[in-house]
């Protein structure tokens, strides 16, 4: 018996190697359990398995509609409202300038030279330049009476002389004490002027100082027509109301300006059946931002409940003398 199972085990053992089964499961199988004992059942292997990072899930809320409105802020306590702006380093055109800003630029308010409506301010620009700018070139996002008056710099010393500045346009003051008056009544009409060559009320040559009473028996507009020295015109015009007349208020906030500034005209009608600023259909009550470049007219024309038409005027001169 010993003498056959020699081979077996010399078989086993190449098949072993050739086939790489576990040697020992196959010799006791070969020898019928003799030899070592069986080595004790392995627990299985457990595998953790790592879970594989995800990025996170961005969820983006859109309003309903898909429009995303945004409501617009002033950006400064102040924006220009000019083409171009000097920033000088004081409040006159005797200092020098710093630089240039442009329109829309914001500015940061820290002082003002005086509590007059055309003070000069004293401002930062948004890179942290210092300066003063001509208030009436820049819009207001604050309250002014927010803004201190501050200390102004001395004007520079020249060694030339500085020139006699030459007269800035004609000088004219026209206003009525009453524009709205009963029936069969009057009111006074005044005029102030000077620097002027000519001066016309109602077509007629008159002095450049009275005070005319006018008993106007209907709505009547008066015009005092100005000649200046330099031979241009310029008129000025006064709506005197009667009765029930429509009430129309036309002006602007400034009558005079330099080349490169722009002012703000003003209505307000009530008692009619249209209003029309240019030609263009407007409402009773608005405003018109205008940078004529050269004096001009604008008109105003409203149509009356009655279907008459009556037309307003506001001249805005502009003059170099008015710059800043």
């Amino acid at each position: 018996m010993k003498a056959i199972r020699l081979p077996v085990l010399l078989l086993l053992t190449l098949a072993v190697v050739a086939t790489g089964c576990d040697s020992r499961a196959l010799l006791g199988a070969a020898l019928g359990g003799e030899g070592d004992a069986a080595a004790p059942p392995q627990p299985p292997a457990v595998v953790t398995a790592t879970p594989v990072a995800q990025p996170p899930v961005v969820v983006t809320a859109t309003p309903p509609g898909g429009v995303i409105v945004v409501t617009a802020t002033p950006s400064g306590d102040a924006t220009v409202n000019t083409a171009q702006l000097n920033l000088r380093s004081g409040p006159s055109q005797q200092f020098r300038v710093v630089t240039v800003l442009n329109l829309g630029d914001p500015l940061t308010v820290i002082g003002r030279s005086s509590y007059s409506n055309s003070a000069w301010f004293k401002v930062l620009t948004a890179t942290r330049v210092e300066g003063w700018v001509a208030g009436w070139l820049v819009d207001l996002n604050i309250d002014i009476s927010t803004v201190p008056v501050v200390a102004t710099p001395v004007p520079p010393a020249t060694s030339t002389p500085i020139p006699t500045p030459t007269p800035a346009g004609p000088q004219v003051n026209f206003w009525v004490d009453s524009d709205r008056i009963p029936p069969s009544t009057c009111t006074t009409i005044h005029w102030r002027t000077a620097s002027i060559r000519e001066l016309y009320f109602e077509g007629l040559g008159v002095t450049g100082n009275e005070d005319r009473t006018i008993c106007p028996p209907a709505t009547h507009t008066y015009v005092l027509r100005v000649v200046k020295l330099d031979g241009s015109v310029e008129e000025r015009a006064i709506t005197v109301y009667i009765g029930n007349d429509p009430s129309v208020n036309f002006r602007a906030d400034r009558t005079q300006i330099g080349p490169s500034e722009c002012t703000t005209i003003r209505w307000d009608v009530e008692g009619v059946q249209a209003v029309y600023f240019e030609g263009m259909g407007t409402v009773g009550h608005s405003t018109a931002y205008v940078c004529p470049g050269a004096t001009k007219t604008y008109t105003l024309k409203v149509q009356r409940t009655d279907g008459g038409m009556q037309e307003y005027y506001v001249t805005i001169q502009v003059d170099s003398a008015y710059g800043p």
